[in-house]
């Protein structure tokens, strides 16, 4: 008798699936495309993992939702947190857990390790990924709105190239 659906609420193999697309997706370096093929590749596979995790009977439709839901609330808040401290902000107004558990464990997280050194950041704007303009406290503005569509125009020049040359 096979044993299915696992009575397990909440998806370990989900959150690894999401967690990997997660990174791929916070730290790879941003093109100027209008799609990125290879973040499009990893959250394809990460969302075939939790479909097949369903279909399969590994796990209830419930647990894998549960875990796509936990996996990304965590990552945001864990980041979020982390840009804030990283830029050296606390709130004034936080409840006891976070003066002197949260924001501490943190600091410890987000501290170097023996030996490294910090370097000072010396990538132009445009080599940075989305967190790393986060962290320095950038946002996107309108230069990064027109860089941004410049690339999608010649990304859509590009294909009509491509699409030219294969009708003649």
């Amino acid at each position: 008798h096979p044993v299915t659906f696992g009575d397990m609420i909440f998806s370990g193999h989900s959150n690894t699936a999401l967690c990997l697309a997660l990174t791929w997706h916070t730290y790879y370096k941003w093109v100027p495309a209008q799609v990125n093929v290879i973040k499009t590749t990893v959250w394809c596979f990460a969302l075939l993992a939790c479909l097949l995790l369903v279909v399969t009977k590994v796990h209830y439709t419930l647990d894998v939702v549960l875990a796509v839901y936990f996996t990304v609330s965590v990552w945001s808040a864990y980041h979020r947190l982390a840009i804030e401290v990283n830029l050296g902000h606390r709130f004034i107004s936080v409840w006891w857990v976070d003066a002197f558990l949260i924001y501490p464990v943190m600091e410890f997280l987000e501290l170097p390790l023996e030996g490294e050194t910090i370097t000072p950041n010396e990538k132009r704007r445009d080599e940075m990924n989305l967190f790393e303009l986060q962290i320095m406290g950038m946002h996107l503005d309108d230069e990064d709105e027109i860089r941004i569509k410049k690339g999608r125009a010649a990304a859509k020049r590009r294909r009509g190239n491509v699409e030219e040359k294969k009708e003649n």
